[in-house]
């Protein structure tokens, strides 16, 4: 019987969502379980600070974040988690599709061959831009041992990254990425366009907002 209570008694609370929280079906349940289960370890490495068996830095009590310094980010671990075969796509939850700057080309490959698993995907927003991060299970490959004989110097500059020279003197040059350089210009231009913004005003937060994120990441 009691038994047989607690189930209506579920089923019941299910069809008073749709009345009592409507807003239910547009939000994942990962977005609510995501902030219970880091509430959990931060209790549970608090608990085991205060005890004494955690190693390392005193851990205090868990407190509440401030809504504008905490990183918004929520954890999927079911629904659909994939990347798709066009390998710029990817596809998480309540979400949808979600167009992928780079190349999942080597995730994709893993995973078609059953060489890896996708457990979970972390979805979070940094400098307005949506990064996504997966928690994969990969099958480990046996270290394979260099082959004898072979020999290579390695030179380290300035202008070049490095120049490498085999046995058969053969010359290879890697180019020296040089980030700092490639964004000084685009760096510049926004720090101009914000000086021309009124402070306090929505433009003003969208050039500050593009001048701190990685302008190097969009090159």
């Amino acid at each position: 019987m009691a038994h047989t209570a607690v189930t209506q008694s579920a089923s019941g609370g299910n069809t008073e969502k749709a009345t009592v929280a409507p807003w239910w079906q547009e939000n994942s349940k990962e977005a609510h379980s995501t902030g219970i289960a880091d509430l959990c370890t931060a209790l549970k490495n608090w608990k085991d600070s205060k005890s004494g068996t955690r190693k390392g830095r005193k851990v205090g009590f868990p407190r509440c974040r401030s809504k504008r310094k905490d990183q918004a980010r929520v954890r999927s671990t079911t629904g659909v988690i994939r990347v798709e075969p066009d390998r710029r796509t990817i596809t998480l939850p309540v979400v949808g599709t979600l167009r992928s700057l780079e190349s999942t080309r080597r995730l994709d490959r893993l995973v078609r061959a059953g060489k890896a698993r996708i457990l979970s995907a972390t979805l979070s927003e940094r400098w307005g831009r949506l990064f996504v991060s997966f928690s994969c299970l990969v099958e480990a490959h046996p270290h394979q041992a260099p082959t004898k004989g072979g020999r290579a110097g390695v030179d380290l500059g300035m202008r070049l990254l490095a120049t490498v020279v085999d046995d058969s003197d053969t010359i290879t040059e890697v180019p020296n990425p040089a980030p700092l350089r490639a964004t000084l210009t685009e760096r510049r231009r926004v720090g101009r366009q914000m000086s021309r913004r009124i402070p306090g005003s929505i433009g003003h937060r969208a050039a500050n907002a593009k001048l701190a994120q990685p302008l190097h990441a969009a090159i």
